[in-house]
């Protein structure tokens, strides 16, 4: 996924930057001098550091005012503008009171908003919800010495876990069981078993040592001090101890039987239950189906690493069923159950990385959104967006997609079979732009929150009956068709998080790309210019629709389903050669005052999705400029007060320029490098690189770039070697039968 910096610059149009030797063309079309130019002129000029050289630094030249002026900032970018303004907006719309004309619906969104910022009613109630979970699930072991877990329920993590279920908890913390679409040649939703996440990584605690894991065990007995303290004291502090370090063990232990390794391997219910008995599968997925389902032996169930599996059952045999009946429980508590309490509860269980700077308010605003993303979404479209917006990005996706069908015709080292199959996959992409008509009807709203129960303000029973209804109503999908253009499919188009609200996707099973409401918002104004809107968000969705070949990508067809479509061993090599050549470059890229080093394998599809996706977008532009008549005008960029007094008219981007600019304003941010050190060490496996490698390590591979901006051979952003996977065939040496 495109690693979320999506920008503010979109509501100020996109700004970009200049320096101040860039001479431009002769044939320059002209400067726009309408409102719009004007405004994208001036945030260009706030931001630009015009004494750089866009041929050698070119980051320096689109982002290097705000790398001056706030030089000791951790970290600062577009995203976060963009997050900010989509959050004031939704809390907005949440904190208005409800009206006689207020869908009901939104009338509950509204109510868990309150909910979640009334902290009076919250310190009313205290621990007793949590308190009243653990009634419900047969308590937490640990906090009374007297449960040995001679009752085997009390203790057996499978029947906690039903129990959970029971109440709206769906969190599986030893191995996450659901549905997923089918990739081995079954359109239609199958019963899956996944690994869950831990908050312990291994390679984690090793780099920070034991002061990580004593924070860790700290929050679990503290958490234990509190309901103990509550509920009158059981445990020793001694048995608290070194029950709290057997849980913490096991969960390290967890982690490192988690490899990442998927293999995806179908098995039969009855296969399933030969090999891992530690489960009880079937009573599982009959708590998960609807009523009424027959479930065979000879049914599928894809497991995504059976060698995790084979792990856990030998670690479970290995521990003690109080330490796993411990562990369980204190996740639940920690991450489903004590948030959304009262303030103690959540001091208690804050995240090592949270933001304390967030409001009451935003964190409120996050928790609905999570919960009911139907709803904030529904509000956000009728207030922010225009709906000739879904019409104007569509025609940009097809516009782009055309361009990468054109690059797969004309690619020379491609094999004919190779060459089918992937246009066969691109063939059927399908796109959601923004959201379903669905989200504009009141009905069907309504009816789907009927269930929810908003009565007497106590967020945690909100929080829980909405979990109930949302996994429930997902479930149900279980052996229906996958259908491909189905907006109601959560994982097709809801954007559970305001990180993707901002964002465009794309998801292999389902071979689509989904550009959420919030990539929408204010997008395009009067009379904006096609460079500043093909490189800013154009490059956004090229890069989005490369992942349908990259490494992970080229391994499923156009439904989705798992097919190598490298259909010739050579051609394979010659595409894992060019993968690697990207992986050395990035792998190498120096910048000034940051000395760790770059992981360029494990980021190597995000990387070669960037070049890629740029390469399409600029590709699009010219072609839909050629369609409009010939070039468009350029910006006059007015001086700022730090320039002097001797620019009195500015600089001009001419369109061209302005394409890169707009592309590199995106991922406009602000580190210390110092810590810019530390993330790439603590964030090594993190596919997406800082924005400021992403930038100076793509564009150098576009000669297109090179001639816009006439960079002489061997600078610095524009080497003698172009690292390119897609796109070898010059744009003016292209067939267009695609």
């Amino acid at each position: 996924m495109w690693s979320a910096a999506v920008a503010a610059l979109c509501l100020s149009w996109c700004a970009p930057r200049l320096a101040a030797h860039v001479i431009v063309p002769r044939s320059e079309p002209g400067v726009c001098s309408t409102s719009g130019c004007t405004r994208a002129a001036i945030t260009f000029s706030e931001t630009m550091n015009v004494a750089a050289d866009p041929c050698d630094d070119f980051y320096s030249f689109a982002c290097g005012s705000g790398l001056k002026t706030t030089a000791e900032a951790i970290k600062m970018n577009s995203e976060h503008d963009k997050q900010s303004i989509v959050k004031n907006q939704l809390i907005e719309i949440l904190s208005e009171p409800v009206s006689n004309d207020t869908v009901m619906a939104f009338r509950k969104a509204k109510t868990l908003y309150r909910a979640c910022t009334n902290s009076e009613r919250r310190e009313e109630l205290g621990l007793c919800p949590a308190r009243k979970v653990l009634t419900s699930i047969g308590g937490w072991p640990l906090l009374d010495d007297n449960n040995v877990c001679n009752n085997s329920s009390k203790c057996d993590w499978n029947e906690i876990t039903f129990k959970l279920m029971d109440v709206g908890v769906y969190s599986n913390y030893l191995a996450d069981i659901g549905i997923v679409p089918d990739v081995y040649g079954r359109s239609t939703w199958t019963l899956m078993a996944t690994r869950p996440g831990y908050n312990v990584d291994s390679t984690l605690a090793e780099l920070l040592n034991e002061d990580f894991l004593y924070d860790y065990r700290r929050k679990f007995k503290h958490i234990a001090d509190m309901l103990m303290d509550t509920a009158g004291r059981s445990a020793s502090i001694s048995r608290l101890d070194l029950e709290v370090a057997q849980m913490v063990d096991f969960e390290v232990a967890l982690s490192k039987i988690a490899k990442n390794e998927d293999t995806w391997t179908n098995f039969t219910v009855d296969a399933l239950k030969s090999r891992y008995p530690f489960v009880p599968w079937t009573a599982y997925f009959y708590r998960l189906l609807p009523s009424g389902v027959y479930l065979a032996d000879s049914d599928v169930v894809v497991i995504e690493d059976p060698a995790f599996l084979d792990a856990l059952q030998e670690l479970l045999q290995n521990t003690s069923d109080r330490t796993v009946a411990n562990y369980v429980v204190g996740r639940v508590l920690m991450e489903d159950v004590l948030p959304h309490l009262n303030a103690e509860s959540r001091r208690a269980v804050k995240s090592f990385a949270s933001d304390d700077s967030a409001s009451v308010q935003e964190k409120c605003l996050d928790m609905v959104h999570e919960s009911m993303p139907i709803l904030t979404t529904s509000m956000y479209v009728r207030r922010h967006i225009r709906g000739e917006v879904r019409a104007e990005v569509t025609e940009m996706v097809s516009n782009i997609m055309r361009e990468m069908r054109l690059l797969l015709q004309n690619e020379a080292w491609l094999d004919e079979d190779t060459r089918r199959a992937m246009k066969e996959k691109m063939a059927n992409m399908k796109y959601f732009v923004g959201y379903p008509d669905q989200l504009l009807n009141d009905t069907l709203l309504d009816e789907f929150y009927s269930e929810v129960d908003v009565q007497g303000e106590n967020l945690l029973e909100i929080v829980l009956s909405l979990s109930k209804l949302s996994f429930h109503h997902f479930c149900s999908k279980f052996n229906t068709t996958l259908a491909m253009m189905d907006w109601d499919l959560p994982i097709t188009w809801a954007p559970m998080t305001l990180g993707q609200f901002i964002n465009a996707q794309y998801t292999t099973i389902t071979n689509s790309l989904t550009i959420f409401p919030g990539f929408l918002s204010d997008l395009y104004k009067p009379g904006h210019l096609d460079s500043i809107t093909y490189g800013a968000l154009g490059t956004v969705i090229g890069h989005e629709i490369s992942h349908a070949l990259d490494t992970d990508g080229s391994s499923r067809n156009g439904l989705g389903m798992l097919e190598d479509l490298w259909k010739n061993s050579d051609t394979k090599k010659m595409f894992q050669q060019r993968v690697q050549s990207i992986a050395e470059q990035f792998g190498n890229i120096s910048i000034p005052g940051v000395t760790a080093p770059v992981n360029g394998t494990i980021s190597r599809d995000e990387n070669m999705a960037d070049i890629t996706g740029q390469l399409l977008a600029y590709r699009a532009y010219v072609r839909l400029r050629e369609a409009k008549g010939g070039e468009e005008a350029g910006l006059r960029i007015p001086p700022q007060p730090k320039d002097g007094a001797t620019r009195k008219e500015g600089h001009v981007l001419s369109a061209r320029q302005l394409f890169w600019v707009s592309y590199a304003s995106v991922y406009c941010s602000v580190y210390n490098p110092n810590l810019l050190n530390v993330e790439l060490v603590l964030d090594r496996d993190d596919p997406h690189l800082p924005n400021i490698f992403r930038v100076t390590g793509s564009l150098r591979n576009h000669k297109e770039f090179a001639n816009d901006f006439s960079c002489p051979a061997r600078a610095r952003m524009n080497p003698d070697t172009k690292r390119l996977v897609w796109g070898s065939a010059p744009s003016n040496e292209i067939s267009h039968n695609a």
